[in-house]
């Protein structure tokens, strides 16, 4: 069966209709073999449309980790509050997903779902490689974070409303201590283009630039 041809199909019908109701965004060219978030690389698709384009994805590229993690995610959220997927998914297309999955996963010292059960019981997953660091710094560079006036105000108050114990003030004083920072609630000095400023919150409010876009 040509699975690629299949799954064109799918993408140029797509293309040449309006759909009403819900939809969900699908990169015809997946990110992580190199599509990129240009407008003509997505297509709308309807919830089942999108669970059928995956399959077809995993069996043009039934190697690629991320594909077969991304079918099995799918597998797993219907119901979910964040979607409208109401499309079936029959036993032996469950099965086949998760039999992929548990393949892909072999091997991995911590799988997504340990870190994932970790995190809930702040039980650290260890040290973050340069490389995740890397990427989550060009991620907050390309994608600032952007906050509404009801979400800075919510912030502020939630911010104003948390107890500083002395336990809490004693272990930020430590911080500060070792990384040889002072005062340590009045942020560090933060040097931009020559200019020293009292933090880099300071140097951005002062510059005008992101926060996340100073270097």
């Amino acid at each position: 069966m040509d699975y690629r041809k299949i799954y064109y199909k799918i993408v140029e019908r797509a293309k040449n209709r309006k759909t009403e109701g819900y939809v969900e965004r699908h990169h015809i060219v997946p990110r992580c073999i190199g599509g990129s978030n240009d407008p003509s690389n997505i297509v709308e698709l309807t919830a089942r449309e999108h669970y059928i384009a995956h399959k077809l994805l995993v069996e043009i590229y039934p190697n690629h980790k991320k594909l077969v993690y991304a079918l099995w995610g799918m597998s797993n959220q219907l119901g979910s509050p964040n979607n409208e997927r109401t499309y079936n998914v029959s036993s032996r297309e469950y099965e086949r997903a998760r039999i992929l999955f548990s393949e892909n996963i072999k091997g991995r010292k911590c799988t997504w779902g340990d870190k994932i059960s970790k995190a809930k019981r702040g039980v650290s997953t260890g040290p973050q490689s340069e490389e995740t660091k890397a990427k989550r710094r060009a991620s907050l560079k390309a994608n600032p974070p952007k906050h509404t006036k009801e979400n800075k105000e919510a912030i502020s108050k939630r911010m104003k409303a948390t107890k500083k114990t002395a336990e809490w003030k004693r272990a930020i004083s430590e911080t500060h201590k070792k990384k040889g920072t002072t005062p340590p609630y009045k942020g560090i000095p933060y040097k931009y283009k020559g200019i020293v400023y009292p933090s880099k919150k300071a140097a951005s409010r002062a510059t005008g630039i992101s926060y996340h876009l100073l270097k």
